[in-house]
């Protein structure tokens, strides 16, 4: 017969598991970019007209709304599906957070896209005081599972990972900055993709999307670059970099889908 201590452990485990129920993983539900649909459709994603009228177009990334309000600027706003309510500014960006249940979210089936995109796997951001946004996102009820990465002398990158928009897909959100704020508005390490070279405190910086027929992808991009070898075991990557097309936030890494889990 179980003692106290064993009638303790089995509560412990069932609150756990009430508790995990209860509190879904935080989701990152929308970004808002100051792209056009132009852009967005140059780069062979399907683009929808707002709900309402006078609401911006918008694409649809397996539950991820990305919303482009026309107006330029990157990244403005960021919303988080969090058991926390919050609105916080980062340097000009508006970060949202609100449970997933009070999200509304405009399409439940959205059209295929004409790239073949299938499902995104990493975004990645950049913040020029790192810290600062990780205390950010902590308000938000958005934690950092393990410390910064260092990367160069005086970089280094956070690893969330997040359901992608309403679905339950997994997506990595990367956001690389400095340790300090930098002395220079120009960044200290150019040779590094993900760390711009201006002085913004927020950039979108990259995209890992990924797509069913890479092929197709180079018939509808034209200026996609070649198929390479990707890192990741099995797959191929052709990417599109940033500005290749006008009014497109970010470099575009189109990764191979084989179907398989992209994270362990």
């Amino acid at each position: 017969m179980a003692g106290p201590d064993g009638r303790v452990a089995t509560i412990v485990r069932h609150l756990a598991r009430a508790d995990k129920t209860a509190n879904p993983s935080p989701s990152l539900l929308e970004i808002e970019l100051g792209d056009t649909a132009a852009a967005w459709r140059a780069a062979g994603f399907t683009v929808t007209a707002g709900q309402l009228p006078a609401t911006p177009p918008c694409v649809h990334l397996c539950g991820l709304k990305i919303v482009l309000n026309e107006q330029g600027g990157g990244v403005r706003r960021i919303v988080l599906g969090s058991q926390h309510t919050s609105l916080k500014w980062f340097h000009g960006v508006r970060v949202e957070a609100l449970p997933i249940q009070e999200y509304l979210h405009c399409s439940d089936s959205p059209p295929p896209h004409p790239n073949s995109c299938s499902r995104l796997g990493e975004v990645v951001l950049y913040a020029h005081h790192l810290t600062q946004f990780v205390d950010l996102m902590s308000a938000c009820g958005v934690s950092l599972p393990k410390p910064p990465k260092l990367m160069g002398d005086d970089h280094c990158i956070a690893r969330y990972m997040l359901c992608c928009g309403t679905s339950s897909q997994q997506l990595r959100l990367l956001v690389a900055g400095a340790k300090e704020p930098p002395a220079s508005a120009m960044s200290a390490n150019p040779n590094i993709w993900m760390l711009p070279n201006q002085g913004h405190t927020m950039q979108l910086t990259g995209w890992l999307p990924l797509v069913r027929d890479l092929h197709q992808l180079r018939n509808v991009v034209p200026q996609i670059g070649s198929v390479k070898t990707a890192v990741q075991k099995g797959r191929q990557i052709a990417t599109l970099k940033s500005r290749a097309i006008a009014g497109l936030t970010g470099t575009f890494a189109f990764l191979s889908d084989t179907g398989e889990p992209l994270f362990g």
